[in-house]
């Protein structure tokens, strides 16, 4: 089974057992709109669908297992979403690129991306927010 296929499988798992407010329907709504929609980019950009994508599957993975809110929301999704990636056979440098992806999508100040993978991702996930019925 390629990596990708694996993290999808591991990530589906872990939104499929949530107990938070938004874990399920985030997986259903958001997590896979933004991560095909990324693959879009990727080919448009030509940059890796398989980093862009896994990228997207693990851009939100907290909400799987806590509220926003939580204090280990952040840490969790880091050590989570790195062992996801090195179970799925991901070599050090193309999970430092995945990871950093990740750490910078939403863009906040200090925090901006860097990478194209990165760049991809935010850009998918911005385009959710205003191609989808999300906001009345």
């Amino acid at each position: 089974m390629e990596k990708s296929k694996l993290v999808f499988c591991a990530v589906e798992k872990l939104y499929l057992k949530s107990n938070t407010i938004m874990g399920y329907w985030m997986w259903t709504n958001h997590t896979q709109w933004v991560a095909n929609k990324s693959i879009d980019l990727a080919n448009k950009y030509n940059a890796s669908q398989e980093l862009v994508y896994c990228a997207a599957l693990l851009h939100d993975l907290g909400d799987s297992r806590y509220e926003r809110d939580h204090k280990d929301f952040d840490t969790w999704t880091w050590l989570t979403s790195k062992d996801i990636l090195k179970n799925a056979g991901f070599r050090k440098n193309k999970r430092d690129v995945i990871m950093e992806a990740v750490r910078t999508h939403s863009c906040h100040p200090g925090y901006l991306p860097t990478t194209l993978e990165g760049k991809i991702l935010a850009t998918a996930d911005a385009m959710w927010h205003i191609q989808t019925n999300f906001f009345p």
